[in-house]
C-alpha cells in the first residue's frame, strides 16, 4: 500500500476546490466557472475548445517522445445541486476530522472535487505523460444535458479511454450506470375567494439525498409527507391550500416542502398534534420535522375541489424503488417525485425515473400517465431520455485502473453498476473514438443534501491512482 501524503491535498487540490466553491454554478447557470476554466487554461498556455452550451475541452501536450501515444481523457461536470436554493455562493468549506463540509448548504463536492482534481492535472509537472484531454460538461444534474447536447463539430475528443471523476466511493470502480427520463405534470387549479379565517404556514424538513444511489435508504420525501399531513387535517376539518412548494432538483429527494393551509375551528396546537401523529406514522423513515406558524389569511385559495385534487394526486403518484433486480440484488428501477411549484393557478410537478432497462422506464412513465388520466385535466410531458452505460469487464482501461487501485490501496477494488446517471454512456455515443470508460472518485457522503461531506484521505488516494493510470499509459507500447 502506497504512503499517503495529505500535504498533496492541502497544497495541490484544496486551493482549487476553494476557488471552485467561490464560483456560481447552479445547473444552467455555469457561465462564471466556464469563464474561469478557460482563463486558467490560457494562463497555463493550454489549448481549449468550447461549444455554445458551455461545455469545455482543454488539451495538454504529451511529454517529449510520447506525442504518438493515444490521448487519455479525464472528465467532470461543472454544475451542482444547490440547497436550500441557488443563493449559496460563495460556499464556505470547512475541515473537521479529515472531512470537508460546510454549514446549511450543499458543499458542491459533487462534482467540485472532480473539477479541482482536473485543474491540478492541467497544471502540475509530470515526469512523463501521454496527450491529455480534459472535458468539462454543463447541466449534468438536470438530466445530463451538457453531455447530451455537446457540439462535436466544435469540441474534438480523440481519446479511446475515458476516466470520469464523478463517483463517490473510494473502494469501488464504477463500470456502468442507469439511464433515465424526466416527466413534467401541469395542473390548472381553480381559485376562489378565501372564506376561511385561520391560516398556517406548514414546513416539512428532512435530510434529503441523491434520488438514485440513496432512493432505497428510507429518506422521507418532504412533499409526500406534507401532502399526507394536509390529508389528515382535511379528514376532520374544512381546508383550502393557498400555496404548495417543495423540492429543489429532479435528482434530489425533496428535503423541504412548504404549504400555506387555511381552515376554520382548528388551532396551531391541533396541527402540532397531527404533525406528531404523522411523525409517528412514518417512524421507519430517517428523521424529519415540522414547523407550524400562524400567518395572515390570504385573499384567495384553491377551491375545495382543487385542494382535494392536489393532495390526493401527490399521495397517489409513485415515489421510491419500483423494482429490485432479482439477479444482482440491486435496484432495477425507481422514480423520484422531485419538485412542486405553483404560479398563477397552475401547479407544476417534476418527476424523474431511472432504470438500466428502457422498458422499465417506459412502464413507470406510462403508469404516471394513467394516474393523470384518472385525475383528469392534467397535462404530462416526457423529457428526453438519457443513455445508461453497460459494463465491459474485459476493458483494458478497467484492468489498468484495477492495478492502480491495488498499488495505492493494497486491496482489490469492487465494481459497481450504479443506480444513478453518469455521462460515460452518452459521451461514448457522442465520440466514437471512446471505446472504454471507468468512473472513480473519493468518498463523498450525502451528496445532494446539506449534510454532504468529502473525505480528504480518499481524495489523496484518488489522485495517486490517477497518477498511476497516467504513468501506465506513458509506457512504450509492447
Amino acid at each position: 500500500m502506497a504512503h499517503l501524503d495529505e500535504a498533496v491535498f492541502y497544497d495541490k487540490i484544496y486551493p482549487h476546490f476553494q476557488k471552485v466553491c467561490t464560483l456560481r454554478r447552479p445547473s444552467g447557470e455555469e457561465r462564471e466557472i466556464v469563464e474561469y476554466i478557460i482563463s486558467y487554461a490560457h494562463h497555463l498556455k493550454l489549448n481549449t475548445e468550447f461549444d455554445d452550451y458551455g461545455n469545455i475541452a482543454v488539451y495538454r501536450k504529451a511529454s517529449k517522445g510520447l506525442e504518438h501515444h493515444s490521448p487519455l481523457l479525464f472528465q467532470a461536470h461543472l454544475d451542482m445541486v444547490c440547497l436550500p436554493d441557488k443563493n449559496i455562493f460563495p460556499i464556505q468549506p470547512k475541515i473537521t476530522d479529515g472531512w470537508v463540509h460546510t454549514e446549511g448548504t450543499t458543499l458542491g463536492a459533487d462534482n467540485g472535487i472532480g473539477i479541482a482534481i482536473i485543474l491540478k492535472l492541467m497544471s502540475i509537472p509530470f515526469e512523463k505523460n501521454p496527450p491529455l484531454e480534459f472535458l468539462f460538461t454543463v447541466s449534468e444534474e438536470i438530466g445530463l444535458i451538457g453531455a447530451s447536447k455537446i457540439e462535436t463539430e466544435k469540441i474534438n475528443i480523440s481519446s479511446p479511454r475515458l476516466v470520469n471523476i464523478d463517483s463517490e466511493e473510494i473502494q469501488n470502480i464504477t463500470v456502468g450506470c442507469a439511464g433515465g427520463q424526466d416527466m413534467d405534470l401541469s395542473i390548472k387549479l381553480s381559485l376562489e375567494q378565501n372564506s376561511l379565517k385561520s391560516a398556517f404556514a406548514i414546513s416539512v424538513k428532512g435530510p434529503g439525498g441523491h434520488s438514485g444511489i440513496a432512493i432505497h435508504k428510507k429518506i422521507p420525501n418532504a412533499i409526500k409527507i406534507a401532502a399526507e399531513f394536509a390529508h389528515k387535517v382535511a379528514q376532520n376539518h374544512k381546508i383550502a391550500i393557498e400555496d404548495f412548494s417543495g423540492g429543489a432538483a429532479r435528482n434530489a429527494i425533496p428535503a423541504e416542502a412548504n404549504v400555506i393551509l387555511c381552515s376554520d375551528n382548528i388551532t396551531e396546537n391541533d396541527l402540532k398534534v397531527i404533525a406528531g401523529n404523522i411523525t409517528d406514522q412514518f417512524s421507519e423513515l430517517k428523521p424529519f420535522h415540522f414547523n407550524i406558524d400562524t400567518v395572515n389569511a390570504p385573499a384567495k385559495t384553491m377551491s375545495a375541489l382543487s385542494t382535494e385534487k392536489i393532495i390526493q394526486l401527490i399521495r397517489t403518484l409513485p415515489h421510491g424503488v419500483v423494482k429490485m433486480n432479482p439477479v444482482t440484488g440491486g435496484i432495477l428501477s425507481s422514480v423520484n417525485l422531485a419538485v412542486i411549484s405553483m404560479n398563477n393557478g397552475v401547479t407544476k410537478i417534476l418527476m424523474n425515473s431511472r432504470s438500466s432497462d428502457e422498458q422499465e422506464i417506459k412502464e413507470i412513465l406510462d403508469s404516471i400517465d394513467k394516474i393523470c388520466i384518472e385525475f383528469k385535466d392534467i397535462q404530462t410531458e416526457r423529457g428526453e431520455s438519457y443513455l445508461g452505460w453497460r459494463p465491459n469487464m474485459d476493458s483494458e482501461l478497467l484492468k489498468a485502473t484495477t492495478r492502480a487501485f491495488e498499488s495505492v490501496r493494497g486491496i482489490k477494488p469492487g465494481y459497481l453498476d450504479i443506480h444513478a446517471g453518469l455521462e460515460c454512456g452518452i459521451l461514448m455515443n457522442k465520440f466514437p473514438s471512446i471505446k472504454e470508460a471507468v468512473s472513480i472518485g473519493p468518498n463523498l457522503h450525502n451528496a445532494h443534501s446539506v449534510e454532504e461531506k468529502l473525505e480528504i484521505s480518499s481524495t489523496v488516494e484518488i489522485c495517486e491512482i490517477i497518477q498511476k493510470i497516467i504513468s501506465h499509459y506513458s509506457k512504450p507500447p509492447c
